[in-house]
């Protein structure tokens, strides 16, 4: 026993020190530096700049409600419950492989009660009858046997299977958590674009009843006007049908204005209606932020969950592919076993009831069909897939930033036009109606303005609600929305990422 034991101690070194300087076959991974540019092409105006996007960027609108939808949001809405769970099964997955550096040992117990044939082979021997050619075959004796011990397995990882699938499930694992971050940055977008969608219909519903109104009082002028002679029925026609047409446009914007409360609703995890009560109340459009930062190229790499999902999934595998390749090399197992057995169950853990067997084992494919070759080609292929993932992320990624900050300028000079416009035609409205009253224009001047202020105050409010809109694209394309350990600004303003655990 002693001397078996020397010898169980003498393997388990060996497959150690095995194990520390073996080599892992396939390539080892190397992190792409992508080529970026140095600046946006987009022309920052307006509070556009380059410094470091803030976090939490919503607190640059000043809006509590907003700010208070968001947080609810974190803590019901259930794509990000369902990321969660995901990387909760990758953290399992790593745990799992993890176990594979370790040795498997397996307790085992039996008790048999046999007997061999009497005619079969192991039954006693036939005793002759004596002055007789015949034989006589004795009954067999039925025995017991009882064994208690255990087995021990152990894959020595000399070419670095096992520590290439940790390689990948690692990776993997923090694939799933970038992935978490992205979810979480795609809602908090999709609250606060919903919030401002709501605030904006909510804003042109005032413009609607306020035209209404100011409609409803032109129709009793030219009410009065027709029963005093002084027109003819066709103004009170025109200016019902003005009015008609306004009053037209309310419901549809009621219905619309239901629809984004019932998504606002979703996206905190709540039942459709919760959110009409708290927004219900009119609270206006929140005011665009002076300065508005959103990183170099170089920075949105760094801080976009996406890229660094992208990143972390070529990292996997590639790793995959020393898994595979690891299949062309021989497996070393340490294989062992100790049992006590015994006839009579009183004779356990006597002297010399010990029974075990140990020693090395060795596996090694010779032909498979060319099975392992093609696998081999198989991850090597998809390696280069991931990479051009990860560059059509970024790509996409750039074209991202670039056609909000687009779309934000051009839609601020669009509001600029339309605030112009809204003041000339507010002024033109008035001028119009007291020539009317005093007989000086005919009807159908006054029916003009009022739909061309109604329409130009409308797009207004539109254009209002896009340029925040846009704003909220930037930020989000940007990588804002998360918080992050890693130095992922030129400035140094991040904050810390929440701990990560295995």
């Amino acid at each position: 026993m002693r001397h078996g034991r020397e010898i169980l101690q003498q393997s388990i070194c060996v497959g150690l020190i095995w194990m520390i300087n073996g080599c892992a076959v396939g390539p080892n991974y190397s992190k792409p530096d992508p080529a970026v540019p140095d600046q946006w092409q987009q022309d920052l105006r307006y509070g556009l700049r380059s410094g470091c996007t803030p976090e939490e960027y919503w607190r640059e609108f000043d809006d509590p409600v907003l700010t208070e939808l968001i947080e609810r949001a974190a803590e019901k809405n259930t794509d990000l419950r369902i990321a969660w769970w995901n990387l909760e099964q990758a953290r399992a997955r790593v745990g799992e492989v993890t176990g594979e550096f370790f040795p498997r040992v397996d307790a085992d117990a039996n008790y048999t009660r046999s007997r061999a044939s009497k005619y079969g082979p192991g039954a006693p021997a036939p005793i002759p009858i004596p002055n007789s050619n015949e034989v006589v075959y004795p009954n067999p004796k039925a025995g017991n046997l009882t064994t208690i011990g255990g087995t021990a397995s152990w894959e020595i990882d000399v070419f670095g299977r096992i520590r290439r699938t940790y390689e990948s499930v690692l990776a993997s694992k923090e694939a799933s958590l970038e992935n978490y971050y992205d979810v979480m940055v795609i809602l908090n977008a999709e609250v606060a674009t919903s919030y401002i969608q709501a605030r904006t219909l909510q804003k042109r519903l005032k413009i609607a009843q306020a035209n209404i109104e100011s409609q409803q009082k032109t129709l009793e002028l030219a009410k009065a006007r027709y029963e005093s002679g002084l027109v003819p029925a066709l103004d009170v026609a025109q200016a019902r049908a003005n009015l008609s047409a306004t009053q037209a446009s309310v419901p549809t914007l009621r219905a619309e204005l239901r629809r984004v409360f019932n998504r606002l609703d979703v996206l905190l995890g709540e039942h459709p209606g919760t959110v009409a009560e708290q927004l219900i109340q009119d609270a206006g459009l929140p005011e665009t932020p002076v300065d508005i930062a959103m990183g170099l190229p170089a920075d949105m790499v760094r801080r976009r969950p996406d890229i660094r999902r992208a990143e972390r999934q070529l990292a996997a595998q590639t790793a995959l592919i020393g898994v595979a390749t690891s299949e062309l090399y021989p497996f070393f197992t340490l294989t062992g076993g100790l049992h006590l057995q015994a006839v009579n169950t009183g004779d356990l853990g006597r002297a010399y009831s010990a029974a075990y067997s140990f020693g090395p084992q060795l596996t090694w494919n010779l032909f498979d069909g060319f099975r392992i070759r093609n696998r081999i080609r198989l991850e090597e292929a998809a390696t280069q897939q991931a990479l051009v993932n990860y560059e059509r992320t970024i790509l996409l990624a750039l074209q991202e930033i670039e056609d909000a900050a687009n779309d934000y300028v051009h839609e601020i000079d669009r509001r600029s036009k339309l605030g112009e416009s809204v003041a000339s035609l507010e002024e033109s409205v008035r001028l119009v109606e007291n020539q009317y009253r005093n007989g000086l224009t005919d009807f159908q001047n006054v029916l003009d303005m009022q739909r061309s202020l109604f329409v130009q105050q409308d797009n207004l409010a539109v254009s209002e609600g896009l340029a925040i809109q846009n704003l909220i694209r930037i930020y989000r394309a940007a990588g804002g929305g998360w918080k992050t350990g890693e130095q992922a600004c030129t400035q140094p303003v991040c904050a810390t990422m929440p701990a990560d655990e295995t």
